[in-house]
């Protein structure tokens, strides 16, 4: 069930959105209001896609804060379900791996902060579960991290020195969601065991520079921006939408890559200019989470 499916009609989603979203409110930065947000994602031709995602917090924000509320506990039925799933989905997917996630539980923002908590679960129960109940997050009652497991994500848009986009299409075998779309990079799921900062907390600056690594080849950055979080009823992933800037320019990446003998989950990477006319005519197939993180990115310049 899509958001405006819940919500009858447009207005009611946006008096939902603007009576319970997160936001931040940051001395001297430009922040970004839900408005904006409407008007840059018409622009852009994303207008139902983003009336159809959910914005949990708009930022941007400083600083993440990770609590963990312990396993995620399923009763035995849905354990059952969850294997059965998993068996047919590897099929599909060989070497899909059931890895560590960390699915919300709640979060909060204070200041320029966000709070989240989160259960400590795995990826076959996000596969497992994630058509059982909830389309929309009831953030005053979370009753959803008892029914289903919500993998907390980060999608990037980055932009290289010499003003480019780089986006990947992803692969048609060796993934297993939103296969041979397009999707700005770097992007990925928060691993609380392996992306954790120097005090072994669960870091999205480290996911974010993991993936920066892995998908693009890049090890530095010269900025990193929270601008906010969103969850995107079909592929239910709260997911923290980031900024970057980089010092490499696209032809350095398109180099480094070339010397790549194979790019994990990936099988091509384009590269686009930094404006919404580009994106809005590259005639790509976005994944949807790609085209609301464009329109926080474009509602933020």
């Amino acid at each position: 069930m899509a958001i405006l499916d819940y919500y009858k009609d447009v207005s009611t989603a946006i008096d939902y959105y603007l009576s319970d979203v997160k936001t931040s409110k940051i001395g001297g930065i430009k922040t970004i209001e839900l408005e904006d947000l409407y008007r840059i994602a018409k622009k852009l031709g994303f207008e139902n896609q983003m009336r159809n995602t959910q914005v949990l917090a708009i930022g941007p924000f400083k600083k993440v804060e990770f609590v963990s509320m312990g396993l995620q506990n399923f009763n035995n039925e849905t354990l059952k379900r969850i294997a059965d799933i998993w068996i047919r989905h590897c099929k599909k997917v060989p070497g899909a791996f059931p890895g560590n996630v960390a699915s919300l539980n709640s979060f909060e923002t204070i200041g320029e902060t966000i709070m989240i908590r989160y259960n400590e679960a795995t990826f076959d129960q996000y596969i497992g579960t994630k058509r059982n109940g909830f389309s929309v997050l009831d953030l005053e009652n979370p009753s959803y991290n008892k029914k289903v497991c919500l993998p907390i994500s980060m999608g990037a848009t980055t932009v290289t020195s010499d003003g480019k986009i780089p986006v990947g299409i992803r692969g048609k075998q060796k993934v297993s969601i939103a296969q041979g779309k397009a999707v700005s990079l770097p992007s990925g799921f928060l691993d609380p065991k392996e992306h954790i900062d120097h005090k072994k907390n669960p870091s999205i600056e480290t996911l974010v520079k993991a993936e920066l690594k892995e998908e693009l080849k890049e090890k530095q950055l010269i900025k990193l921006e929270i601008l906010g979080i969103i969850q995107v009823p079909d592929i239910r992933q709260p997911m923290f939408v980031i900024e970057l800037k980089i010092p490499s320019t696209g032809e350095e990446i398109k180099q480094r890559l070339q010397k790549e003998i194979e790019i994990e989950e990936i099988d091509e990477i384009v590269f686009i200019e930094d404006n919404i006319e580009a994106v809005r005519d590259a005639g790509l197939d976005w994944t949807i989470d790609s085209m609301v993180k464009f329109t926080f990115h474009f509602a933020k310049q």
